[in-house]
C-alpha cells in the first residue's frame, strides 16, 4: 500500500482488520521522500476473492516463513530517497526503524535506542 501521508500503524491495522476480517499482525514501512510505502501483514491467509481483486489493482503477494501471506504494492525499485524503514507488531507491540546506513534502534517505552535486533522481515 502506497500514500503520500502518513497513516498510523494502528489506523491501519484497524481498518484492514474491519474490511478483511482477519487480524492484522505485523505493518512496516519504508519513508522515501514522496511517499509511505506500507506492507502489511496478515495472521491467516486472504480469501481468493480478495486476493483476485488485490491482483487486478497491482499488489504483489509472497509468503513467510510459517506460509502465511502479506500485500505489499508493487515492488519498490528506486530506494535512493529512502529515509527510514519502520516495523511494527500488532500483537506484540514492539517498535523498530531502520536508517539507510543499516542502524536499528527499537523503542523502550520512551524512546527508540540502537538495537542488535532486526525484525525487518
Amino acid at each position: 500500500m502506497t500514500t503520500n501521508i502518513e497513516i498510523s500503524p494502528k489506523v491501519i491495522a484497524e481498518r484492514f482488520k474491519r474490511y478483511f476480517k482477519i487480524e492484522v499482525t505485523i505493518i512496516e514501512y519504508v519513508i522515501t521522500q514522496f511517499n509511505y510505502h506500507y506492507t502489511v501483514y496478515f495472521k491467516e491467509p486472504l480469501p481468493g476473492k480478495y486476493m483476485e481483486t488485490l491482483e487486478t489493482w497491482q499488489y504483489g503477494f509472497l509468503q513467510t516463513k510459517d506460509g502465511r501471506l502479506y500485500i505489499h504494492s508493487t515492488k519498490l525499485t528506486n530506494l535512493e530517497y529512502c529515509i527510514t524503514k519502520h516495523h511494527h507488531n500488532m500483537v506484540t507491540g514492539e517498535m523498530f526503524y531502520q536508517t539507510m546506513e543499516g542502524t536499528s534502534y527499537k523503542h523502550n517505552g520512551e524512546s527508540y535506542e540502537p538495537t542488535i535486533e532486526n525484525p525487518f522481515l
